[in-house]
């Protein structure tokens, strides 16, 4: 995707955090470098909870571009801390991420740089959809992901004992010679 220049607040500054390999990094460094100097900054992977508390306690906008994202924690972590999500309107963010909490879009340039330019038009549906993307965010909790794998296991213990008899091994032989049933 070419690197255009949004027309913003030229104060800002823009991050852009590649997180796959396939990312053509140079390319798009010196693209940005050219087309809007200083505005936009590539970040590695950042490991230290710290430092990426403080990024994401510093930027304007989350733009996720990946449409084949099983799940997207990073968005999710957006959503969390108050951040307007722009996303494609694809994958496994759809999950979690609706028009009512992002801003959703068709994986196109133009059509991230309008969402992109929505989120700064309008400062009243911004806020709203950010309140939103705490809220949504907030039922995705340690405690609340654990209690639903925990439902899940209760649920799967309670069909086995409730059927009990689809499990009853007894007229099985104790031990089966495979290399028997080979040359037989």
């Amino acid at each position: 995707m070419p690197v255009r220049a949004i027309p913003l607040d030229r104060r800002r500054l823009a991050h852009l955090c590649p997180v796959s390999r396939l990312c053509p990094v140079r390319r798009l460094r010196a693209e940005a470098e050219a087309k809007v100097p200083g505005l936009v900054a590539f970040l590695e992977h950042v490991g230290d909870r710290e430092e990426l508390a403080d990024i994401y306690a510093n930027v304007d906008a989350f733009v996720h571009t990946n449409p084949n994202e099983p799940f997207g924690i990073a968005p999710l972590e957006a959503l969390a801390s108050g951040i307007p999500l722009v996303a494609p309107n694809a994958g496994g963010v759809l999950s979690y991420a609706n028009d009512s909490n992002s801003w959703l879009t068709e994986t196109s340039g133009e059509s991230y740089a309008a969402a992109i330019g929505n989120i700064f038009s309008n400062e009243e549906n911004r806020n709203a959809r950010v309140e939103q993307g705490i809220k949504t965010s907030s039922r995705y909790s340690w405690d609340a992901s654990t209690d639903a794998l925990f439902a899940i296991y209760d649920e799967m213990y309670q069909r086995f004992q409730s059927q009990q008899e689809l499990y009853d091994y007894t007229d099985f032989p104790a031990e089966i010679n495979f290399a028997a049933n080979l040359t037989a």
